[in-house]
C-alpha cells in the first residue's frame, strides 16, 4: 500500500480540485450567524485544559465547538460593552439576559452573586476586535474577580490593549484572572461599514436569548 493510500490521500491529476477561496472567506461564513465567537481565558479549571487539549492560561477564541489559541497575551481593540446576564443549564443550555431591569436578568444576577459554582454569571460584556486574526469577538467579564478588572477594559475603549492574565492569591483559594494593560501595537482596523453594522447588532440585542453551551465556564464563576 502507498503512503498517500495509509494516510487516506487521494492523489488527483493536474487541474484537479483548485481551491478558489481563501481561509478569510471561510471565517466570513462561519462567523455569519446570529451569534459572534467570544473569547475565554482557560485556566486550569477548564475540561480541555485538565484533558491537556488545550494550554493552560491561554486565551481561546471559541465558535461551534472549536477553540483556536490566541495565546497568553492577546492584541485587542474593545470598542463598546453591554450588561449580560448568563445561566447555564442542566442541559447545556445558556440563558442570556441583556435588560438590568428585567425580571429574569435580575434573577439570574442575584443567583451569580451567592458564593460557590452555581451556573450563573453577570458582568459587562465587550465587542472587541481581534486585528491579527481580522475577526470580531465578544469577550464576558462576568466572574468576580474579572468584574473587578473591568472598569480598567472600559478605560480603553476605542483604544489598543493587551490582554493577559495575572496570579491571584488568598488564604482559601489562588487562581488566574485576566488583566487589562495598554497597548503600543499599530492596529489595522476593520471595515468602517462593516465596523457599524456589528456595534449596532451588539448594542440591539433581544432581551433574553438561548444558545447551546460550548463549555460552563466554572472555575470563573465565584472568582
Amino acid at each position: 500500500m502507498s503512503e498517500e493510500q495509509e494516510s487516506g490521500l487521494v492523489k488527483l491529476g493536474e487541474g484537479g480540485a483548485v481551491q478558489k477561496y481563501d481561509e478569510k472567506a471561510f471565517e466570513s461564513v462561519v462567523s455569519s450567524g446570529a451569534f459572534l465567537p467570544y473569547m475565554q481565558l482557560m485556566t486550569s479549571s477548564s475540561k480541555v485544559v485538565k484533558k491537556q487539549e488545550f494550554p493552560e492560561n491561554h486565551y481561546a477564541l471559541v465558535q461551534s465547538g472549536n477553540r483556536i489559541d490566541l495565546g497568553k497575551e492577546v492584541d485587542v481593540l474593545p470598542l463598546v460593552w453591554r450588561p449580560r446576564a448568563v445561566e447555564i443549564g442542566d442541559d447545556d443550555g445558556v440563558l442570556s439576559a441583556y435588560d438590568p431591569e428585567e425580571a429574569e436578568f435580575k434573577r439570574i444576577q442575584e443567583i451569580a452573586a451567592r458564593p460557590g459554582l452555581n451556573g450563573c454569571m453577570c458582568g459587562p460584556e465587550y465587542l472587541i476586535w481581534l486585528p491579527k486574526q481580522q475577526r470580531w469577538t465578544t469577550f464576558l467579564m462576568g466572574s468576580k474577580s474579572a468584574k473587578r478588572e473591568a472598569p480598567n477594559m472600559s478605560k480603553r475603549l476605542n483604544m489598543a490593549t493587551t490582554l493577559k492574565s495575572h496570579f491571584i492569591e488568598t488564604k482559601s483559594y489562588s487562581w488566574w484572572a485576566a488583566l487589562v494593560v495598554p497597548c503600543t501595537a499599530q492596529f489595522e482596523l476593520p471595515d468602517e461599514a462593516d465596523m457599524a453594522e456589528v456595534i449596532a447588532k451588539f448594542n440591539d440585542p433581544p432581551k433574553q436569548e438561548k444558545e447551546r453551551a460550548e463549555e460552563p465556564a466554572a472555575g470563573e464563576q465565584a472568582r
